[in-house]
């Protein structure tokens, strides 16, 4: 429970020191290690989405990438909507929150992970009449 307690003060650290940081719409975290993007979620209140990604612990040259939907996310977005999976074969999990890492990661690097991430969520917003 303390390693838990612990966490939220990590992640406010991580965005107070840039290691976390707005692109667009989107956070985007190089993190050594790997923690859930909720602890993030206060810390970032204009990001649709929160991406976290770090090295896999069981292969170093690919990244483990959690997603989740930040504060902003608009009524009606889902994760799932957003074909992930097309990019990132090994993207599973909920509507609002999901990982690669059950898979084996991804080789994509960040820099085109969060390219391919951001055109999927401007397609879906422009979709449904929104300005992204």
């Amino acid at each position: 429970m303390a390693l838990r307690r612990g966490r939220p003060s990590s992640a406010d650290m991580k965005v107070a020191g840039g290691k976390v940081a707005m692109q667009g719409n989107v956070a985007v975290g190089a993190l050594e290690d790997a923690i859930d993007g909720w602890f993030f979620a206060p810390f970032l209140p204009d990001a649709v989405i929160i991406m976290l990604a770090s090295p896999l612990s069981e292969n170093t040259e690919r990244l483990e990438v959690k997603l989740r939907l930040g504060r902003a996310a608009p009524a009606g977005l889902s994760l799932h909507e957003l074909n992930i999976r097309k990019f990132d074969p090994a993207y599973g999990g909920r509507w609002n929150a999901g990982s690669n890492k059950r898979e084996g990661g991804t080789s994509l690097t960040l820099a085109n992970y969060v390219e391919f991430l951001r055109a999927s969520l401007e397609r879906w917003m422009n979709g449904c009449g929104r300005v992204p």
